[in-house]
């Protein structure tokens, strides 16, 4: 039996998320472990110490950790990404972090957080869209 169209089924769920993650490291958005440290220039015990203070996420794909290349970018960008990840629940799923954070928004004249955080009344605006998933997701 098929499911029917414009329904997702939780057999399916599983799967489409599965596959979703898979495209993110195929295209370099998710970076394996090796990879984020050696890109970001951090040994895998600084990595520990980046997750336990939450300056840092992974997502698991295929049982493998893999991080945001986002959060391995240049250190402006860095500090800034990490105020806001500072702000998200810490029991908030990473996928919804990483899609918080790399998702276009209207109400961000259709850019994501992670373009916005250059510019200062960007940085704000993306700060405020922190807030208020913080405020949603409680």
């Amino acid at each position: 039996m098929t499911a029917p169209k414009g329904r997702i089924w939780p057999q399916n769920m599983h799967r489409r998320s599965a596959r979703y993650k898979r495209n993110l490291v195929r295209k370099g958005e998710l970076l394996p472990e090796a990879e984020f440290c050696r890109q970001r220039g951090i040994s895998r015990a600084q990595l520990a110490l980046l997750l336990k203070r939450r300056e840092a996420f992974a997502v698991t794909v295929k049982y493998r950790k893999c991080y945001p290349a986002v959060l391995a970018g240049p250190s402006l960008t860095r500090r800034r990404l990490t105020k806001l990840l500072e702000q998200l629940p810490p029991w908030l799923p990473p996928l919804i972090k990483y899609d918080l954070l790399t998702a276009r928004r209207g109400s961000l004249g259709d850019k994501s957080p992670v373009q916005l955080v250059h510019r200062g009344d960007g940085y704000r605006r993306a700060l405020r869209l922190v807030a208020w998933a913080q405020e949603e997701w409680r």
